[in-house]
């Protein structure tokens, strides 16, 4: 199967909001000459976002190691001697802090994530008291806790949690596999598709043209939970270069 067989009639299609994309037809997307792909990303992208913005997320361990998972490649596992040593729930006035300086920063998402695999009540209630304060920022709020129960996220939704995240991780041989910036803008045209950890490595000309490619969102800060990223000072003379603001 081929996308190019009438360009003006796929991109078209490709434009409209989809939520039954087959495995033969992304499949097909890969199949396409690399401009091509690239150029039907960017349109799509132009579709429903400003290309010269970037939405910034900051995102904070608000509860780093000790988690029962058996995750051999990951340092938040309790099972492995990985150098990351299990620490309590943060307290609100230091996640609040972060939650402050993040925004001075330019960020306008902070992200709060615990290494859990399944967070107890009454652990829920403190982090629905962090995500309530700095909803007060003025900040949208997401998180990552593990699996919730259903009477969980609704508690969490009612204290004005806007995203909840929930990963789905490889060991990095496999990342090639399942990660793709520009099938992701296609298929997922409004959604914001974020770079996270691994930017560190990345040179400017591959975050270029991620962004180029439909990526249009970007952790911000020097670390990732447990993982290095680029110090602040590095992404804004990026996004200067590039011509990239903000997204408010």
């Amino acid at each position: 199967m081929s996308l190019a067989a009438d360009d003006s009639a796929t991109l078209s299609g490709l434009c409209r909001l989809r939520h039954d994309w087959t495995r033969t037809e992304i499949g097909a997307l890969f199949d396409l000459p690399f401009p091509e792909l690239v150029f039907r990303a960017q349109s799509i992208h132009r579709q429903y976002f400003d290309p010269a913005e970037v939405q910034i997320s900051t995102l904070l361990s608000i509860k780093t190691g000790g988690c029962p998972e058996d995750c051999a490649y990951c340092p938040q596992s309790a099972r492995y001697d990985t150098g990351v040593n299990a620490e309590k729930l943060m307290a609100l006035d230091a996640v609040l802090a972060e939650a402050r300086a993040a925004k001075s920063a330019g960020a306008s998402r902070f992200c709060m994530g615990a290494a859990w695999r399944s967070p107890k009540d009454r652990e829920l209630e403190h982090v629905c008291e962090m995500v309530e304060a700095v909803k007060g920022l003025g900040l949208e709020t997401c998180a990552t806790l593990g699996m919730l129960t259903a009477a969980q996220a609704r508690s969490l939704k009612r204290a004005g949690l806007d995203y909840y995240n929930h990963n789905l991780d490889t060991s990095p041989e496999f990342y090639g596999e399942i990660i793709t910036i520009a099938a992701a803008r296609i298929t997922m045209p409004r959604s914001v598709v974020r770079l996270s950890a691994g930017r560190e490595d990345m040179s400017e000309e591959t975050q270029a043209l991620c962004f180029l490619a439909g990526a249009n969102s970007i952790f911000y800060g020097p670390k990732l939970l447990t993982t290095g990223n680029p110090e602040r000072d590095r992404d804004r003379v990026l996004m200067d270069k590039l011509g990239l603001s903000p997204m408010q």
